[in-house]
């Protein structure tokens, strides 16, 4: 009978091992959960998109589809500036002054 109480013992041992292991996890996937949260925030807001445009990616999303080119639109509108002139431009920019 020793041996069997031995074993109950280790068993019983190793589940509250595990049941502590489990918790500890737990905590780690809600904090993995929560960055991850941040940073997504962090990037919607850094990427300047409009209200509208960020309703029609998240839409676009929604609808699985596989296809980002439909959302190209979205990231130029989203990231475009205003090119400086090329030379040629500057020419012609310069003749109509004066």
């Amino acid at each position: 009978m020793k041996p069997l109480k031995k074993v109950r013992n280790e068993i019983q041992r190793k589940e509250e091992i595990l049941a502590t292991v489990q918790s500890e996890l737990e905590v780690l996937r809600e904090q993995e959960r929560q960055l991850e949260n941040s940073e997504m925030i962090a990037a919607i807001r850094n990427a300047k998109f409009s209200a509208d445009d960020m309703l029609a990616l998240v839409q676009a999303v929604k609808k699985g589809g596989t296809d980002l080119s439909a959302l190209i639109p979205l990231a130029i509108n989203a990231t475009t500036t205003p090119t400086p002139f090329s030379e040629s431009e500057e020419e012609n920019h310069e003749v109509e002054e004066d």
